[in-house]
């Protein structure tokens, strides 16, 4: 359904009119073949979204950079120069630029040992209707957390949570038994049963929140067990009090609970023993604790399990409940052999209180996460996968509604065949799309350069006119290392552009946000990035991003998390340079329906000019170099005009080319405008105060 919006509602709304909408309506009356045109000129192939069979170590293949579309349309955002499908011939250079980090960081602070207060994607917006922005972020243990600021630095906490204390029990409790002499895992459940359990206080290493737990020594197959639970002050737990119980058993292939097969209400929990049980190759206790109370204030959502999340502010919700819409990774869970998640919906009107799930789909992947891509309508799944070879990668699902999306979604883990296990296939809708590639930059650290680097997460988000990734590069060591050595993985973020919303160029492999690898610093490692992307922020751009401090001796090592900010001048990803002597940039053929050509440029001691060409290469009078006003400033939105002309209405909706001449400056975009404010009508996922 179409939407109208007046202008004072695009002043700040993060999407405008999705523009497949109205192609989807020319096409199904025959004004447009049944082929999907883009807004930028790109036909789609009939076949979409384009199965890429197995992933490789090379450069994704971009097709419109290959064979860019003979006449560009230009009317949806501001172009730029992050690659050369605009650019036809030039003598300038291109320089990608690196984002500055805020002297105030960390923006939001771990602030005691142990303290995780970061995104893991999460969501982060600015709210036009409130004039606030907005951001959740993780607290740990499954949590999500919500904080609002007047300018985008100074965060605030509601205290929407009492915070109870009234239980010394951690809320999620859980053991994987392990021989009390050998600290190592029983070879079966019935070996665990003959020792009585795991009572002399040996815990496995990374379970810091493990209990203790009592067995009887003799038991057979068909009898019922009483299991007997400990803290670690050596006090019975009464089972009956927790809000979830449940035992798992490995090769069993299944999970009892209190739902119905366990039976907790004299406080120990109670079960018949099977034959497959007593087989098992391991068995595991799990349990949440209600009477912990909230950990935060400002706590939002806390499933009994989640992992990755997104927060998304739909600006096409036709609903007010609809309005924050929330994607995760939600309840793990075994069925046959396979551990997987349920990719999870949830939708608010606010922000804060949320719905129960709305609509599940199983997914394999963990680390997944979803985006709107408003440049064609569609909601998009970036589920964690592997390849052949076990490294992290992306599979790709989209769908035109929510509910679409989770009904294509599909399974893509590894599965077992025979007696082999298969890597690298996708099944419903989906598609392989992309992973790291051996360009990709490796771990500084000595130790562990020898580690091929592969793609933790891939967050994307519409900016101006292109899709903008932001590739989490995994580069070591594993989490086994990590915990043995007291070190944190190393995550960087790097930068890819698209202009179809699928194929990615990544010209440069520098690391956009980076860990530091300094002990001493809040963001020593695991720098991870945050959903919806950049926020318009008076001439620059904020990004959000998380960061990980060294571990502490003898504790967990995935912990101590705050989040951090950086900054790019407004469209600054890449700039054409010219020196002294000065250069030029011609377009390809583009057409426009605007009146006004505006320019980010950076030339205070130089000059920028513009002349406009026709399909055979002449100046269109008044248009000529002659009678452009030379630029000489920095600015992030400039006005270009020529002696003699009052606007560009008379060469609109016709072929033409842009020749800008630089001398000593940095050109960053070009773009025109039906209004003479320079509102672009692009597209900024999370919008920003000074967006237009």
């Amino acid at each position: 359904m179409l939407t109208t919006l007046n202008r004072e509602d695009e002043q700040n709304m993060s999407s405008r009119m999705p523009i497949a909408g109205l192609l989807a309506v020319l096409s199904l009356t025959g004004l447009l073949p049944a082929e999907e045109r883009l807004y930028n000129g790109i036909v789609l192939p009939e076949t979409w979204p384009p199965k890429t069979g197995q992933l490789t170590r090379e450069p994704m293949p971009v097709p419109y950079l290959e064979i860019p579309p003979a006449v560009i349309p230009i009317d949806v955002g501001r172009q730029l120069f992050v690659d050369n499908f605009l650019v036809e011939s030039t003598t300038l250079s291109r320089t990608f630029q690196q984002a500055e980090y805020c002297e105030e960081n960390p923006v939001i602070r771990a602030e005691t040992p142990g303290d995780y207060r970061a995104p893991f994607s999460g969501g982060v917006c600015y709210d036009a209707k409130d004039k606030l922005f907005k951001i959740w972020y993780a607290g740990g243990e499954g949590t999500l957390l919500y904080a609002t600021s007047q300018d985008g630095i100074h965060w605030q906490m509601p205290a929407l949570q009492e915070i109870s204390t009234t239980s010394e029990l951690p809320r999620s409790i859980a053991c994987v038994l392990v021989h009390p002499d050998e600290d190592a895992p029983f070879e079966s459940v019935a070996a665990a049963f003959a020792a009585g359990g795991n009572c002399s206080r040996t815990r496995v290493a990374e379970e810091s929140n493990s209990v203790c737990l009592r067995l009887p020594r003799e038991v057979s197959a068909g009898e019922r067990v009483s299991m007997t639970a400990f803290d670690d002050e050596g006090e019975e737990i009464d089972l009956s009090e927790l809000e979830h119980v449940e035992i798992g058993f490995g090769d069993a292939g299944f999970v009892i609970d209190d739902d119905g097969t366990l039976d907790t209400s004299d406080g120990k929990a109670v079960f018949e023993m099977t034959d497959a049980m007593l087989k098992s190759d391991y068995f595991d206790f799990f349990a949440v604790n209600p009477t912990a109370g909230a950990v935060h204030a400002n706590l939002v959502l806390h499933p009994e399990t989640m992992n990755s999340s997104t927060v998304w502010l739909d600006h096409q919700a036709t609903s007010p409940q609809e309005r924050f819409k929330y994607f995760a990774s939600e309840d793990i869970h075994e069925i046959d052999d396979d551990i997987g998640w349920f990719f999870t919906y949830r939708s608010s009107a606010d922000g804060i209180e949320w719905s129960e799930p709305k609509v599940q789909a199983r997914i394999w992947g963990d680390r997944s996460t979803a985006f709107y891509n408003p440049f064609r309508d569609v909601w998009v799944l970036s589920q964690r996968t592997e390849d052949r070879e076990e490294r992290r990668a992306r599979s790709y699902t989209e769908g035109r509604t929510v509910e679409q999306l989770f009904a294509k979604a599909g399974f893509n883990g590894p599965r077992i065949d025979g007696d082999k296990i298969v890597r690298g296939e996708v099944s419903g809708d989906s598609v392989n799309w992309t992973g790291a590639e051996d360009l990709d930059p490796r771990h500084p650290d000595d130790r562990f350069s020898h580690i091929a680097p592969e793609l933790y997460n891939l967050d994307a988000s519409p900016y101006e006119s292109i899709m903008l990734g932001q590739f989490s590069i995994w580069q070591g060591p594993p989490n086994d290392v990590c915990g043995e050595l007291n070190l944190q993985k190393r995550n960087d973020i790097l930068l890819g552009f698209s202009r179809d919303g699928f194929h990615w160029d990544r010209p440069n492999r520098a690391r956009f946000i980076s860990s530091t690898w300094d002990e001493r610093s809040w963001r020593y490692g695991n720098v991870q990035s945050c959903a919806g992307g950049p926020l318009v922020v008076g001439d620059r751009l904020y990004f959000y991003f998380s960061g990980h401090a060294k571990p502490r001796e003898d504790d967990a090592w995935d912990l101590d998390a705050s989040t951090g900010l950086a900054f790019l001048r407004r469209d600054g990803f890449a700039s054409m340079d010219a020196g002294v002597k000065g250069g030029t940039l011609t377009t390809r053929p583009v057409t426009f329906k605007g009146q006004h050509l505006f320019v980010n440029v950076d030339c205070p001691d130089g000059e920028l000019s513009v002349e406009i060409l026709d399909e055979n290469g002449k100046a269109i009078e008044p248009f000529t170099k002659a009678n452009c006003l030379p630029i000489s400033s920095d600015k992030t939105l400039a006005k270009v005009s020529w002696q003699g002309a009052g606007d560009l209405t008379t060469i609109s909706d016709r072929p033409i080319r842009f020749r800008f001449h630089l001398k000593n400056g940095l050109l960053y975009a070009f773009w025109v405008s039906p209004d003479e404010s320079g509102a672009s009508h692009g597209y900024v996922g999370s919008g920003g105060p000074d967006f237009r």
